[in-house]
């Protein structure tokens, strides 16, 4: 498998490793992450916002008993314990028109599957105030 980096000085020297999670096949790809970059330089991105979101779901979630996993960035990780209750909890919630990944053993350590969340500008309150309550109603 081949991969490229696509960046700027200070961007690409992080990325300079042959494992790294931006790299980009393709000259669509490379272009994506150039655009995505000069909107971060512009100031375009709301990361205010987005890290609100992802505190509000965290929040959220941890209060209607759910174990979240801490963090301080806009993936927010739910444990579920075993495999087969993490993919059953994401096949709920894709029902319900919520995309949830699943993650098991061997990407995380065994029994401690999870659903990865990702907080999003795209979304509204509204949207993230219907995932937890497509949480809430797997208690039940």
């Amino acid at each position: 498998m081949r991969g490229g980096a696509a960046g700027r000085g200070r961007y690409a020297a992080p990325v300079r490793t042959p494992l790294s999670v931006l790299q980009c096949p393709d000259a669509r790809d490379r272009a994506a992450a150039l655009r995505a970059l000069d909107l971060i330089e512009q100031g375009q991105i709301d990361f205010a916002r987005l890290r609100a979101m992802s505190v509000y779901l965290r929040e959220r979630l941890t209060a209607a008993g759910f174990d979240v996993i801490p963090g301080d960035h806009p993936i927010v990780p739910v444990r579920f314990g075993t495999s087969a209750r993490a993919q059953a909890a994401a096949s709920a919630l894709a029902q319900r028109g919520i995309l949830a990944q699943a993650f098991s053993y061997p990407v995380v350590p065994e029994g401690q599957a999870r659903l990865r969340l990702q907080a999003s500008l795209a979304l509204s309150d509204g949207d993230l105030d219907r995932v937890v309550d497509a949480f809430r109603s797997m208690r039940h």
